[in-house]
Order: C-alpha cells, then sequence, then structure tokens
C-alpha cells in the first residue's frame, strides 16, 4: 500500500483524539488503513498518515471523518 499524509486545519481548541477516533472509524472496513495523526496546536494543523491504494481511497475516509483538509501529498516510508 501507498502511504498518503493528509494535511488539515485544526482549532487549537479541537481535541486530536476525537479527531483520531473519527479517521479511525471512517477507515474501519475499507482499503485505507489509518496509522496515526500529528496535532501542531500552534499552527492550528493536524498531520495524518494514511496508507492506501489512492489518494482518492484517502481522500474519502478523510471526507467520511468529517475532516476538511487541504492536500493529500503520496510520502515515501
Amino acid at each position: 500500500m501507498t502511504s498518503f499524509l493528509v494535511e488539515s486545519y485544526t482549532p487549537a481548541a479541537a481535541s486530536p483524539t476525537e479527531i483520531e477516533a473519527s479517521a479511525r472509524r471512517a477507515a474501519s472496513g475499507t482499503s485505507v488503513r489509518y496509522v496515526r495523526s500529528i496535532f501542531v496546536p500552534d499552527d492550528e494543523i493536524c498531520f495524518h498518515l494514511l496508507q492506501g491504494p489512492s489518494a482518492d481511497s484517502v481522500d474519502a475516509v478523510i471526507r467520511a471523518a468529517g475532516i476538511r483538509h487541504q492536500r493529500i501529498m503520496e510520502v515515501k516510508d
């Protein structure tokens, strides 16, 4: 599977735990695997690492989780 980094604006008041749980639930039962998230509260950015067959499949999971994102980038492990 290919790894993808999803960049999303996340207000500092947001709960990283809830965001991560939403991404995990949305990926469950799909061809996408949620790996982890890194929250940078001072910059109000959250980076989500997922693995999947395509950027479109990752996009669908992130949207289903209710996460608005700026971009999805393919990354090398």
